[in-house]
């Protein structure tokens, strides 16, 4: 997962420079595990503030930058459709730490698997079949195994909640 957190990272960054023509550095909030995909993923980048953007004076580039739209807008132009930024917003201090002052985080997990079913001549497997489908999105994971219905959602209760993985 390494790796397609580095193809991530280094194509927000080529994006956002050549959209600020500024050297940005950026700070995530973290990885996310092999599976596991980061919707709403923190990432902090120090934008200039001073008159010489465009000739605009301070108080043009405040007013700009406190709606915030227009960075979304034109950073989203250069990424490629399965990256997106979805907000935009001012930190509440400079020194803000995506990884330590993030207040939460939600996982998804997206799974396709076979139901297992009970006849009369034993247990069969039905349902979906575990290939993957051209239309199925790229997040999905799919179990080979047979799953039962009815305890999913006791299986999915463990999940919830803090861990130290």
């Amino acid at each position: 997962m390494e790796s397609a957190m580095i193809q991530y990272s280094d194509t927000l960054l080529q994006s956002a420079t050549k959209t600020t023509r500024y050297d940005l550095q950026f700070r995530f909030a973290g990885r996310t595990d092999s599976g596991v995909h980061a919707r709403g993923q923190v990432v902090v980048a120090t934008l200039p503030t001073s008159g010489e953007r465009n000739g605009m004076d301070d108080a043009q580039i405040q007013q700009q930058a406190s709606c915030c739209w227009w960075i979304q807008k034109a950073i989203n132009s250069r990424l490629p459709a399965d990256i997106s930024i979805r907000h935009v917003r001012r930190v509440p201090h400079p020194d803000f730490d995506p990884r330590q002052d993030v207040t939460r985080k939600r996982y998804s997990y997206t799974i396709k698997y076979r139901r297992r079913s009970c006849t009369q001549s034993g247990i069969v497997d039905s349902g979906p079949n575990t290939i993957r489908g051209a239309l199925d999105p790229a997040i999905l994971w799919v179990c080979p195994w047979a799953l039962e219905d009815s305890k999913l959602s006791e299986w999915c209760q463990r999940l919830a909640g803090e861990h130290e993985y």
